[in-house]
């Protein structure tokens, strides 16, 4: 991988978080993921993003955020919690602010460990992402 593709991976990872941070969506109650508008303002935001024309997906079908969504998530830099309508959210961890303080090449080495440590690559490969 160039630096330059590390530099936009790192930067679409920090807009997934803003936009967690900022706009707090409430994650489905199934699967406790991104909603579809979400996911679709989400995916308008990304250099690596799906071609799409409408908010008509779900997250397994946008790689890319369900990557990151991952990542955030088993990286402990954000842990789903509940409102107190019951709601779930993704309320940002301490390992966030320890995370930010690192540079580029940093974070990307610690998203690359997260998933080389959590995932279970035969399940990953099974579905050819």
């Amino acid at each position: 991988m160039n630096e330059q593709a590390i530099y936009k991976t790192i930067d679409d990872f920090h807009k997934i978080c803003r936009y967690i941070e900022d706009k707090n969506p409430v994650l489905t109650k199934a699967k406790t993921n991104l909603g579809k508008k979400d996911l679709f303002e989400i995916n308008a935001l990304l250099h690596f993003c799906k071609d799409v024309a409408m908010p008509n997906y779900q997250q397994e079908s946008y790689t890319v955020i369900d990557l990151m969504f991952q990542l955030c998530t088993r990286g402990k830099l954000f842990r789903k919690t509940a409102d107190a309508k019951g709601n779930i959210l993704l309320t940002g961890a301490p390992g966030k602010a320890e995370f930010d303080q690192l540079n580029h090449f940093e974070q990307y080495a610690f998203l690359f460990e997260t998933f080389w440590y959590t995932f279970d690559f035969p399940e990953v490969m099974r579905f050819g992402h």
